[in-house]
């Protein structure tokens, strides 16, 4: 039986493969594959917008059909006593309603599926980005006021709101995840680096059951930002206080734990805590728009409605629209085999680039259509030279010397990358804020990106390496030849780009070869320092104060220089770590300097120009490469989906599709 089952996954596979590798899938010119549309094509979708209930307006409300049956039934209480006092609302940018539809969506593993609807799709924020990633919107906080000197933050909870079970929502939560988890001598885990200021963690304080004050040792004018981008202050909304302190050591007596720990067989009380918050845990209540219920199958995740959601559209219906979620895992290939035949709700998410022509091909035909969102990044692709490298020391010499860096990069034929891998959709380009972002720079952009291969040969002659090997490749001063490794992580892809680009280095005596990698070895290895350097994506520098990863290594991501990111990290929390760490090079010194100084201004335009000289340190040292940037998002939805805008901006800081209002995605069969 086991043979059989293996032989048809095989089959499948290879079935995937062949269709995606259909004759002529890549043999269209841009100008084709935008002419490839259909003439029944509707008109453009622009963005929803936020609005709040007026208090002098009547609470006559409406829900979903199958809620109305339960409020009959007596199984939950009418829709006005379910809503807030201060309901969000809603306005959609294409129609109200209708209700009902089931939404399925694709990924690789539950992980990847956790990963996607807790911090993307539905995790709900205090406060949400604008769909074009523009500025701040009310979400769970009606309002938000800072001190002058940016220390002392106020924010105001919408009042009235529940839990999915029908629990009031209130500051004792956030209290609860501040006090019983997050700082607890117990249960705490890692504390996030936008909660600190000046060594210490940031103080929470109650002013009333609506009422939250975030208090700072040093000006921290961040925070709104924070509040709408940070994974720690998104996970901030998934304690529910009445529902988590029964399993928490201090609301529970240590015999009904032990017997608690014995019945759920966790390996200790701190585990069966962490359980029970856990997003697979289909108990816990949430504030989100579905939410999740008992597996169907092991291969599949159902999230439905939730009847206590605080959200309207502006003619007082209840969101969502859509009755639920289901979230199947399977092959990378099998999935876009199945979007490529039009099995698709609405998805970004594991869209593979490679197959666009295809994808714009069968869409021509009906059954879906092929979305361009704008990436909030300078990418897509982010070349990051380890200038930390262990275990080779010339190669981490070289890696360190600026001549090195601007030689590789002008050894690019980003043209080239661009047709081939991009279908010319993008723009050669260094990693830099995007036009459009507050924190642009055209010198930035443009920098030292010309192909030329004469220029990067006489940087590398310039540098000593003159000597060459009998198979043509360039010596170390070690009489080794230069030899790279492009690590890329099999889940980011372009291995087109890639292959390219090791060619591209080859040509000027750098033995590069590419190398495909799984995300675990990819992680040891960047924690070991023992990679040269990594491909990876880039789609959060429209606001590159919140994810500055490719230009400070100040934060988690900045792998090309993990060892220099440690120290900075080290210190933010007031030197806990008693690993001694190697002391940042002056040029990377000067870098925090400036960055430490744009943490604690209040003034943006003085933030703004404080960056720039971060854009012309990144322009002078060149220590992140870009290749094409302006590459969309490649985004598939159903012609029976509605109001999904075509255009928004992707990017994980932006909580993308989240910030598009999912919950007012509709299913129409009548299109």
């Amino acid at each position: 039986m086991g043979v059989v089952v293996f032989g048809m996954i095989v089959l499948v596979q290879l079935m995937a493969r062949f269709v995606l590798a259909l004759p002529g899938a890549g043999a269209f010119t841009v100008s084709e594959l935008r002419a490839a549309v259909r003439e029944d094509e509707r008109p453009p979708v622009g963005h929803h917008r936020v609005d709040e209930w007026p208090a002098e307006r009547e609470r006559r409300f409406a829900e979903a059909p199958e809620l109305a049956r339960m409020v009959a039934d007596g199984q939950l209480p009418p829709v006005h006593e379910r809503l807030p006092d201060e309901p969000l609302v809603i306005i959609p940018p294409e129609q109200r309603g209708p209700y009902g539809g089931s939404w399925v969506r694709y990924d690789v593993s539950q992980q990847g599926h956790v990963t996607n609807m807790v911090f993307r799709l539905t995790g709900e924020a205090l406060i949400r980005w604008d769909p074009g990633g523009d500025f701040l919107v009310p979400n769970l906080a009606t309002r938000w006021e800072s001190s002058d000197d940016a220390r002392t933050h106020t924010i105001h909870l919408r009042r009235g709101v529940r839990w999915s079970d029908g629990h009031p929502f209130t500051a004792d939560d956030i209290l609860f995840w501040w006090e019983d988890y997050q700082t607890h001598e117990y249960y705490s885990g890692a504390m996030p680096m936008e909660f600190m200021s000046g060594g210490e963690p940031m103080r929470v304080e109650k002013v009333d059951d609506y009422t939250i004050l975030f208090r700072f040792n040093e000006p921290n004018p961040l925070l709104p930002e924070h509040l709408a981008s940070s994974d720690g202050f998104l996970r901030m909304l998934q304690y529910p206080r009445h529902y988590l302190k029964q399993f928490h050591t201090d609301y529970v007596s240590e015999s009904d734990l032990r017997r608690l720990v014995r019945e759920e067989r966790a390996l200790s009380a701190r585990s069966l805590f962490y359980g029970k918050q856990y997003a697979i845990n289909h108990e816990l209540p949430r504030l989100w728009a579905w939410v999740p219920r008992e597996r169907a199958t092991t291969q599949n995740w159902i999230f439905k409605r939730n009847p206590y959601y605080w959200k309207v559209d502006d003619e007082g219906n209840q969101l969502p629209y859509i009755d639920e979620i289901l979230c199947e895992w399977m092959d990378s290939e099998l999935i876009n085999l199945r979007f490529i035949a039009g099995e698709v709700g609405m998805q970004a998410r594991r869209v593979v680039f490679d197959n666009y022509a295809l994808f714009k091909k069968m869409a021509a035909s009906g059954g879906y259509r092929v979305l361009e969102w704008e990436v909030g990044g300078g990418g897509p692709i982010a070349i990051g030279f380890n200038i930390n490298r262990e275990g080779d020391p010339v190669l981490r010499e070289l890696f360190n010397d600026r001549r090195f860096r601007i030689a590789m990069s002008h050894a690019i034929n980003r043209e080239e990358i661009n047709n081939i891998q991009f279908f010319g959709l993008g723009t050669p380009r260094q990693i830099s804020p995007p036009r459009g972002s507050l924190y642009f720079c055209t010198k930035l952009e443009s920098a030292h990106i010309e192909y030329d291969q004469q220029e990067a040969n006489r940087l590398l002659d310039e540098m000593g390496l003159t000597e060459w090997s009998a198979d043509g490749f360039r010596l170390r001063p070690d009489g080794r030849p230069v030899q790279i490794i492009l690590d890329a992580a099999a889940d980011i892809g372009f291995p087109q780009a890639t292959r390219l680009i090791a060619a591209h280095w080859r040509a000027v005596g750098v033995d590069a070869r590419m190398r495909m990698i799984s995300g675990q070895l990819n992680y040891h290895r960047r924690e070991a320092l023992r990679h040269d350097l990594l491909i990876w994506w880039a789609e959060n520098e429209k606001m590159p104060l919140m994810d500055p990863r490719y230009f400070v290594p100040a934060v988690p991501g900045a792998d090309w220089a993990t060892e220099y990111r440690r120290w900075y990290i080290d210190r933010v929390y007031g030197g806990l770590s008693d690993v001694e760490r190697r002391e940042p090079t002056p040029d990377v010194m000067h870098l925090f300097e400036i960055w430490d100084r744009i943490l604690v201004e209040p003034d943006e335009e003085r933030r703004i120009d404080l960056w720039q000289k971060i854009n012309d340190f990144s322009r002078e040292q060149l220590f992140v490469i870009g290749v094409v940037g302006d590459v969309p998002q490649l985004v598939l939805v159903n012609d029976t989906f509605r109001n999904v805008p075509d255009n928004a901006v992707f990017g994980f800081i932006f909580r993308s599709p989240g910030l598009t209002a999912p919950e007012c995605y509709a299913i129409d069969e009548a299109f």
